[in-house]
Formats: C-alpha cells, sequence, structure tokens
C-alpha cells in the first residue's frame, strides 16, 4: 500500500476475493499478511477464468495484474479499479484496463520517483527488446493522471539479470527510490539503488554480493532490512547508503 512518505510497505491481503458467480480467486503467491483495510471485503468482479496475479492500491486506486488460471506467473492484462466506500466495507468500481499480453507482466507497484506529487505505476514485464532477443524481467514505468496510463519510461535493461524490484522512499533526497534485487553473470545476488534524474534512472548505489537475498523491506529513515543467504546462513542485515555503496550499518 503507498503511505505517507511515498514508499509502499510490503502489505499483503490473505483474505478471500470473491467474484460474482461465488468462485474462489486465488491470491498471489506471497500475499499472506495484514493490513488495516484487509479488515473490510474485496470483491473483485473477474471472469471465473480469471486469475489475480499481483496488485497495489492506495486509499483511492487499486492497479491489479490479471491472467488466466493456465498460468499464475505471468498476467495478461492491467485492470485499474477506484475505491467506493461503503458502510461497512470498500468496493471496487473497474475504470479501465490495459492489454499487456505482448509484455506478460508479472508485477505491480506505485510511488513518486520524481517527487511531483503525481501517482506513479511500475510493471515488470518479461519480455524480449530490440537490441536483446532473449526474454528478461524488465520495467515499464507509467504515469496515472486518474484517467489513463501514459508512458513514463520504457528503458530495455536495468543491472544483469532483475529478479524484483521494490519503490521505497527511505533516503533523504527526492522522490521515491528504486531498489532493484538483481542476479549477476556468476549467479550471486545484490541490490541496486537508483533515483530518477531528468528522463531516466540513475545508479546511486550497489551492495556486496550474497548467495540469495530473500527480501528488501523498510527499516527506517535512511536504513533497509535485507534478509538474506550466505554461506548456508540465513540472516538479516540493516543497509545503508554511503559514498556509492550499500553498507551494512555496524560495517
Amino acid at each position: 500500500m503507498y503511505l505517507g512518505k511515498g514508499y509502499k510497505t510490503a502489505i499483503y491481503f490473505s483474505i478471500f476475493f470473491i467474484i460474482l458467480t461465488g468462485v474462489m480467486i486465488h491470491f498471489p503467491k506471497g500475499k499472506e499478511e495484514f493490513s488495516v483495510w484487509d479488515e473490510t471485503a474485496y470483491d473483485l468482479k473477474l471472469d471465473e477464468d480469471q486469475e489475480l496475479i499481483d496488485y497495489a492500491y492506495n486509499k483511492n486506486y487499486l492497479f491489479a495484474i490479471l491472467g488466466d488460471k493456465k498460468d499464475k506467473i505471468y498476467g495478461n492484462e492491467v485492470c485499474i479499479y477506484r475505491s467506493e466506500n461503503l458502510s461497512s466495507k470498500v468496493n471496487w468500481i473497474k475504470v479501465s484496463e490495459y492489454d499487456f499480453s505482448k509484455v506478460l507482466p508479472w508485477k505491480v507497484e506505485i510511488g513518486d520517483i520524481d517527487d511531483s506529487e503525481n501517482l506513479e505505476l511500475f510493471i515488470g514485464v518479461y519480455k524480449s527488446t530490440h537490441f536483446d532477443n532473449k526474454r528478461n524481467n524488465r520495467m515499464f514505468v507509467f504515469n496515472w493522471d486518474g484517467e489513463k496510463l501514459s508512458k513514463k519510461w520504457t528503458g530495455s535493461q536495468i543491472g544483469y539479470c532483475m529478479k524484483d524490484f521494490y519503490i521505497i522512499d527511505f533516503l533523504d533526497m527526492y522522490g521515491d527510490e528504486l531498489i532493484i534485487l538483481d542476479k549477476n553473470k556468476d549467479g550471486k545476488e545484490r541490490i541496486l539503488i537508483y533515483y530518477w534524474l531528468d528522463f531516466g534512472f540513475t545508479l546511486l548505489a550497489e551492495s556486496e554480493n550474497f548467495d540469495l537475498i530473500e527480501k528488501v523491506e523498510y527499516s527506517n529513515d535512511n536504513l533497509l532490512k535485507l534478509t538474506c543467504r550466505d554461506q548456508g546462513k540465513r540472516f538479516q542485515k540493516e543497509v545503508t547508503v554511503k559514498n556509492g555503496e550499500v553498507v551494512g550499518i555496524s560495517d
């Protein structure tokens, strides 16, 4: 959910989405934690053969990646819903939908990377490009003006091999930061932190390599919390940015 300062916390649903026919909708993998909003019921009016792949929301809108039940990893459309507050619950009313079947969307986040106070949509896609004919995880950024999406950035690649991404406002600088969970050519994992400058993303800092990074979370001002595995050990580490590097606060 997109809150306060501009970062999106790791908020997840574990309640049921019910379609008009009463068929249960499966939740995206990992959406297991409760938020205050999860105390209300959400009825997304999906077709019987549709699957909810991922979603992001604030108090006004919910952005959902929808697919079919044959593929629970990639979707084929992005639907946008407006909230309608009733006495005992929140209804989501579909206001627009977009065909993404050619780019296979798999994740959606919202934020404000340029400090414009306008909402932006970050969509992970799995596609090839004109300069790279191999399909890979990439990211598109769109502006949302309350009526329609418009392209903001559709660059070909960030990092070496993007595994995941997060939009988090944790540094004392304008706009939200883009955190890329990246796998290098040796199979090791690291995080890359980018900020928005003029018309694109600029690399601010990168971390050391780990065998596996399971999760990236906001910890506090200027701090992120990483859940990692390295040399067979699982641990958590708070990190900050210093001189172009992501370093542990005790390093």
